[in-house]
């Protein structure tokens, strides 16, 4: 970090911790959507999928960029989600992400010369409500960050329940 504003942490949280926290009706749900990224272009993603490296399940989601879901990917059943209803699926996949007064996750409150390595593919992380204030009021918040490219495309490397 190069330069900290008053407010503002960095919001951390295990991806697998918060799939194997589900109940097996919502797994099973969110097992049967895609998420579409960017309806353009046509990026989709296994809202769930196993982890390239250790094969644990993990979510592929990014509140801000999520244009759509699809339903049952492949299937006769396929279909986009309209935008009441991925509003609904946002909202409920948040829910976990702050359920419990956000008992699942850390919460990095930032010093000049912080250095963090997390893998984005295991734990999700999101700038903290407070960084949204404007600047004037919380100061700059200054950071390098290097993402570094996937080597394959999300997938699931298991047998997916039958609903």
């Amino acid at each position: 970090m190069v330069h900290v504003p008053k407010r503002g942490d960095t919001v951390f949280a295990p991806l697998n911790e918060i799939i194997m926290g589900l109940s097996e009706k919502q797994r099973n749900k969110w097992e049967r959507l895609w998420m579409v990224s960017d309806s353009r272009v046509g990026i989709v993603h296994p809202l769930i999928y196993s982890h390239p490296e250790s094969g644990d399940k993990t979510l592929c989601v990014h509140m801000g960029m999520t244009d759509a879901f699809m339903w049952d990917k492949g299937t006769p059943k396929e279909r986009m989600t309209d935008w009441k209803e991925t509003a609904e699926l946002l909202k409920e996949i948040n829910h976990e992400f702050i359920k419990d007064n956000k008992a699942i996750q850390y919460a990095h409150k930032w010093e000049v010369g912080d250095f963090i390595i997390s893998d984005n593919l295991a734990v999700g992380h999101e700038a903290a409500e407070e960084s949204q204030i404007p600047r004037k009021e919380v100061g700059l918040r200054v950071l390098h960050r290097i993402t570094v490219a996937g080597k394959e495309i999300p997938t699931k490397k298991y047998e997916v329940p039958s609903v």
